[in-house]
């Protein structure tokens, strides 16, 4: 099963004219299969060659080996009527050319049942622009947010969890509960807003991407997340709103049961244990350019700035090692010094060759900006230079020992108002401006930023 599909691998061997076409569970890997069982390798033979063996299957123009996958799917059409078709795809990785991948289709379309529509989809950007010069008469296609789309339920990260359904139908629902979210929540709406908390897991009603940030969110935490569109339904059949239930997401199923009772629940680690921030150098510091900072520096100047000083100096002093990351085993190969000497355009070299050309190639191809850090001290003296601005972080600094969250937005608020409004002492401007090598105005442009995300926003 592939996304809740069944599906079989495909092998076309252009110089036997013949096809195989592969269960999974006995052969996870094309070109293993095309190893042993078509040309009579042993595997330690195919691993010792290996990246040159793929290269013969996914890159070269006069390939014999045509690698895909051959799915099973059903929809509605505009009259509600059940259609089931078969859409065939070659992988990521691959760069078929469009007439290869017509070959491909009319192989595959003249061996299949003719009652059942095949429809081609493209796997990558590149054999898009290539099909885009051939007819959809002559090659039916179908593209990624067409074939999931229409579903009613499509699983996005697998997993399960116990929690309490809370059901949002509009942005304005869900904006008047986000503050009571906890751990044991389960959030479901039409589309989940990119700030969402963490929660035991996540439900859209709405079609989005596998790569929507919600979803990348919910891969890194480990929490279910599928589009079940028919939510709302179910949410009134079985009065699931607000109510424990067990969620899961597969490959093949997506399910929401409802708990007869509120489950005894444990919560999790992360909910458990406090993030602690290292404390920053507060000791007087000079007004830097980058180029000057170096990674021991980021306790005075912050991870960022550290970050592209190190950047610069990796591209100034052209004596770092860009290898090393080509050099870790990386089983059954060696290292993937072969693999980077290629795309670098180098036959063979020796290894001083091979990092002069990578430090070459860095250079012209890699910048980093031009600019100044500030250090953490002249925010501290800017902060300290206003009773006003003291009392409103203490007043923060309460609020959040005494987890009085009703006032912390007010406080928030008002410390933003004290902080735009109070003038720089002269004693910060001084060691500001020498930092720079000519007025701002003469320069054309000056950008400011600093190291949290969402500064830059309206609001």
């Amino acid at each position: 099963m592939l996304a809740g599909h069944p599906y079989l691998k495909v092998v076309v061997d252009r110089a036997e004219n013949t096809w195989h076409l592969l269960d999974t569970a006995a052969h996870p890997f094309h070109v293993n299969y095309v190893a042993t069982r078509v040309l009579a390798m042993e595997l330690a033979e195919l691993d010792a060659d290996l990246d040159t063996f793929n290269a013969s299957v996914y890159a070269d123009p006069a390939r014999r080996f045509l690698l895909g996958v051959l799915s099973l799917h059903t929809d509605q059409d505009a009259e509600g009527r059940e259609r089931t078709f078969l859409v065939l795809e070659t992988t990521e990785a691959d760069t078929m050319d469009g007439q290869l991948l017509q070959f491909f289709y009319e192989f595959v379309r003249e061996r299949v049942d003719g009652r059942l529509p095949v429809l081609l989809k493209p796997a990558n950007h590149g054999q898009e622009e290539e099909l885009a010069a051939i007819s959809d008469q002559r090659l039916p296609r179908i593209l990624s947010h067409e074939l999931f789309g229409s579903r009613v339920r499509t699983p996005l990260n697998p997993g399960e969890a116990v929690g309490r359904l809370r059901f949002f139908r509009t942005d304005e629902e869900y904006a008047a509960a986000a503050g009571e979210l906890g751990w044991a929540d389960i959030v479901a709406m039409p589309c989940l807003p990119d700030d969402v908390p963490r929660t035991a897991g996540f439900l859209n009603t709405a079609p989005i991407t596998p790569l929507s940030h919600t979803n990348v969110l919910a891969s890194g935490w480990g929490i279910p997340n599928a589009i079940v569109r028919d939510l709302e339904q179910l949410v009134e059949k079985h009065d699931l709103d607000g109510a424990w239930v067990r969620y899961q997401v597969r490959e093949d199923e997506i399910s929401l049961e409802r708990l007869d009772h509120e489950p005894v629940l444990r919560a999790p680690a992360w909910h458990q244990q406090r993030i602690r921030l290292e404390p920053p150098l507060l000791e007087d510091a000079p007004v830097l350019s980058l180029h000057r900072l170096r990674g021991a520096d980021r306790d005075r100047y912050g991870t960022k700035a550290a970050n592209l000083g190190e950047l610069h100096h990796v591209l100034d002093s052209r004596t770092a090692d860009l290898t090393a990351f080509y050099g870790r085993p990386r089983p059954p190969r060696d290292d993937l010094y072969g693999h980077l000497a290629a795309r670098l355009g180098l036959d063979a070299p020796s290894m001083p060759q091979l990092r002069s050309r990578a430090a070459e190639f860095v250079s012209a191809t890699v910048g980093a900006p031009e600019g100044v850090a500030l250090p953490f001290a002249l925010q501290q003296h800017f902060l300290a230079s206003s009773p006003a601005i003291q009392q409103g972080i203490g007043k923060l600094k309460m609020a959040l020992e005494l987890d009085a969250t009703d006032v912390l937005d007010p406080i928030c608020l008002q410390l933003q108002q004290l902080i735009r409004h109070t003038p720089i002492p002269e004693s910060v401007l001084r060691q500001m401006s020498p930092a720079f090598p000519a007025p701002p105005a003469a320069r054309g442009r000056l950008g400011g930023r600093s190291s949290t995300n969402a500064e830059e926003q309206a609001g």
